[in-house]
């Protein structure tokens, strides 16, 4: 990437900004940050998770920018048991629902 290209891209990411729309999810989110993550260190994934309702934030201890590359069979297993906890909340919500 040429650094005319990457000059461009950062100044639009670093614009943009939608905190105050976080509020606004209503599904279950899990927000994974990397400890070691010079990029997006962890303070950042704190604040989106403290502005997401029921948000759980999970630093990876040791980890940068790209857990999901660097230790993927840990960061697999995280997003698994993530989705296995959705999943069991929804059961027991629809059966909540039902009764």
């Amino acid at each position: 990437m040429s650094g005319t290209c990457w000059r461009r891209s950062s100044s639009g990411w670093a614009a943009h900004d939608t905190l105050d729309r976080l509020p606004e999810i209503t599904v279950p989110t899990l927000v994974v940050a990397g400890e070691a993550d010079l990029a997006c260190p962890p303070r950042y994934g704190r604040i989106v998770a403290e502005r997401i309702p029921g948000a759980e934030l999970v630093v990876l201890p040791g980890e940068a920018h790209q857990p999901f590359q660097e230790r993927p069979a840990e960061f697999n297993a995280l997003v698994d048991a993530w989705g296995a906890l959705v999943d069991a909340w929804d059961e027991r919500l629809a059966a909540h629902h039902h009764a």
